[in-house]
């Protein structure tokens, strides 16, 4: 919905400025009157009302290819994002009938100027923006709003909640280290500290098994702390447990430059140590299921992508093992004969093998890269940025729910390689001064986008630092028993909810019964199975990444969740997912 409200945007200023009808590009099309109508959407095969909006296994029947396809801009229109504006276009046609095209305007720069849009919009929140521009410009009661809501009304774009920002997850709870490369003389040991040093019971060598230091992510560490990888100075992928045992060479090639562990410990991203357009995938639980994703750079074209990646190098997965951030080198070819070189940091759906950009377009002489996801919320990513005309190394946190960015410190002369805590209150960073490399420890503001503090010294002599918690026993798994006690059999509403990329279900047992969690679509058909053994009396919570029992990501669209018990009690509920 975020892509259609994009190109309604477009097609709704285009209208302003030629006030001769309501038809988009009339101009230019062979094949047709226009190639939208903004009157009768449907005229001209779009959708005109929420009835009939097209979701990607709708795109793909239109289409003529299975429903559970991926999205392909080739065939379906990037989920529809063409399609689908035809229903935003028509509210702003009603609109427009109703109080005119001078009014109408000004609502819509009104909604731009005062960004009461996020990156994440949906049609409601367009609604919700509309009404708060007509009552900015003409009043809370007035006439204007009133032909808003009507106007939204009419395409069944009818009054909800707006899109909530995702709250953050509860961080693992266990002893805080600090992971870090020995950045002494010719020696590139790995080590990890207590973030505060008091003494050298805080400080663990991991192994003297020297390391690569040529990427933004040669070290990568289980989600419970306990087990990490690493990519040696010959460029083998080591594995090695934290307490220094079982150190083991795992590749059968020294060609690697970059690793990152997914944080279900099933997948293992790795970037090549020479120029190579690839991402590969190592599933660890079926080999036979690994994967090569070449790298492109998406345009706003349908279909169209460049080829203008050389390299990635820094990676790391979001929380629910679906997506990889990373930044690749570019170069892009100029009119001189010379060629134009930039970092720039990429989503990648894993699964879809989609990619999308972090932003839409990077300043002549900026850079972007080594971004790390926040280690509670997955909106937040945190990234160095370099500003070549000023010679400025700069970190800074992005927000991909509001679209809103914070500086938060520079670097010096170098990149500084964030990264979170674990309850994403702190970044570490690595910084130079006196020609030494060293670690830091900075206090973030709770709403991540700023400092809170001063910073202070980690350890000396030191880089690449890696925030690690060795979980306790009790929190080392996803789902984990809470307290207290419940009185009756209950299943809660998960949350978030509706929720995009994870959502957490909570259920409470007043004894030990044997328990069934199931998802089902609409028409019925089992889609995932949560729980299916035996579990002790208690409150119970299991996180759902919206993919079926076959890993395969679920499309957009409402589903049932069951808990049964051996009790021979049952309770139903729904949840909303929303790609």
């Amino acid at each position: 919905e975020s892509g259609a409200l994009n190109e309604s945007f477009a097609d709704i200023f285009g209208a302003m400025v030629d006030r001769d009808d309501w038809l988009i590009g009339e101009d230019v099309t062979r094949f047709s009157i226009a190639l939208r109508s903004m009157e009768a959407p449907a005229s001209l095969d779009q959708p005109g009302h929420m009835d009939d909006f097209l979701d990607l296994a709708e795109l793909n029947e239109l289409f003529g290819y299975p429903a559970d396809s991926p999205l392909d801009g080739d065939y379906n229109d990037w989920g529809g994002v063409h399609i689908n504006s035809g229903i935003p276009n028509r509210a702003c046609f009603l609109i427009a009938e109703a109080l005119g095209r001078e009014k109408t305007e000004q609502i819509y720069y009104r909604i731009l100027d005062a960004r009461y849009l996020i990156s994440q919009a949906r049609f409601i929140d367009l609604r919700h923006a509309a009404r708060q521009a007509a009552a900015d410009l003409y009043g809370e009661s007035s006439g204007e709003v009133e032909a808003v809501l009507a106007a939204f009304d009419q395409v069944g774009i009818v009054d909800q909640e707006p899109s909530q920002a995702p709250e953050d997850n509860a961080p693992v709870t266990g002893d805080d280290w600090i992971v870090m490369v020995n950045a002494a003389p010719d020696d590139f040991s790995l080590l990890m500290s207590r973030p505060v040093v008091e003494s050298l019971d805080d400080i663990r060598w991991i192994t003297s098994t020297q390391v690569s230091i040529a990427t933004g992510s040669p070290v990568t560490v289980s989600a419970d702390g306990r087990y990490l990888y690493f990519i040696d100075a010959d460029n083998y992928i080591r594995g090695i447990h934290t307490d220094g045992t079982g150190e083991e060479i795992l590749s059968e090639e020294g060609e690697w430059g970059s690793v990152a562990l997914s944080p279900d410990g099933t997948k293992l991203a790795a970037a090549s140590v020479f120029e190579d357009t690839t991402i590969y995938i190592f599933d660890l639980e079926e080999p036979q299921r690994s994967k090569t994703i070449h790298l492109y750079n998406p345009t706003t074209q349908s279909g169209i992508t460049t080829d203008v990646a050389r390299f990635a190098d820094a990676l790391d997965w979001d929380a629910t093992s679906q997506y990889v951030i990373y930044d690749a080198f570019n170069s892009l070819p100029l009119a001189t004969g010379a060629d134009l070189g930039y970092w720039s940091i990429n989503l990648l759906d894993v699964e879809l093998e989609t990619i999308f950009p972090l932003f839409a377009s990077v300043p002549e002489g900026a850079h972007m890269a080594n971004p790390q996801f926040a280690a509670t919320n997955d909106d937040f990513v945190v990234f160095d940025f370099y500003d070549a005309d000023l010679e400025l190394n700069e970190i800074w946190v992005f927000d991909l729910f509001t679209g809103d960015a914070g500086f938060i410190t520079d670097t010096g002369p170098n990149f500084g390689f964030p990264n979170f805590s674990n309850d994403d209150r702190s970044l570490t960073y690595e910084l130079t001064e006196l020609d030494v490399l060293n670690v830091q420890l900075l206090p973030l503001e709770e709403g991540r986008l700023a400092t809170g503090g001063d910073r202070t010294e980690v350890l000396f002599e030191v880089q690449l630092p890696t925030w690690i918690t060795i979980a306790d026993d009790a929190t080392a798994v996803v789902e984990d028993q809470l307290s207290p006690l419940p009185s009756a059999f209950s299943l809660a509403q998960n949350y978030p909810n509706p929720f995009n990329s994870s959502t957490v279900i909570d259920f409470g047992l007043p004894a030990d019964a044997q328990v069934r969690l199931t998802l089902f679509n609409l028409a019925g058909q089992r889609v995932a199975t949560l729980v299916d053994d035996w579990r002790t009396a208690g409150t119970h919570r299991v996180r759902w990444d919206g993919r079926d029992d076959h890993r395969k990501a679920l499309a957009s669209g409402l589903y049932l969740y069951r808990l049964e018990s051996s009790a021979g009690e049952a309770l139903t509920r729904k949840l909303l997912l929303l790609r």
